[in-house]
């Protein structure tokens, strides 16, 4: 499942906080969780705090045709992403999907993928 957090209107430290009671609980049960993020709206929304969030995987939101890991610039803490979205809008047997690429495999079903991008993007729900 894909949740997508926009934390708006708040400090870099409330949303930070409120990050942190978001995967206190999805820890107290057991639910695997990863991070989705750009740059630009992590550093707005969270600034430099809350790099210890840096410690679940990153799915790193570039959108920039690119598949591969060799333009990424450190942030949030994050020093390399386990996932990049490379390519919105992609068709792929007829269907209009977002490419990945990964240097991985989630082999849980219970795993949350958290999500903190643009307001305008609309809010994914998949089982991944």
């Amino acid at each position: 499942m894909w949740y997508q957090c926009s934390p708006t209107g708040y400090t870099p430290q409330q949303n930070c906080d409120y990050m942190h009671q978001l995967t206190a609980q999805f820890k107290k049960y057991n639910v695997n969780i990863a991070i989705a993020a750009d740059p630009k709206v992590w550093n707005d929304q969270f600034g430099s705090v809350c790099t210890d969030l840096s410690t679940f995987p990153l799915h790193w939101v570039a959108g920039d045709n690119s598949a591969s890991f060799s333009n990424f610039k450190a942030f949030g803490g994050w020093t390399t992403p386990t996932v990049k979205l490379y390519q919105y809008g992609a068709t792929v047997c007829n269907s209009n999907v977002d490419l990945t690429y990964r240097a991985w495999c989630i082999k849980k079903h219970n795993h949350l993928l958290i999500i903190v991008k643009y307001e305008y993007e609309r809010i994914k729900i998949d089982l991944i």
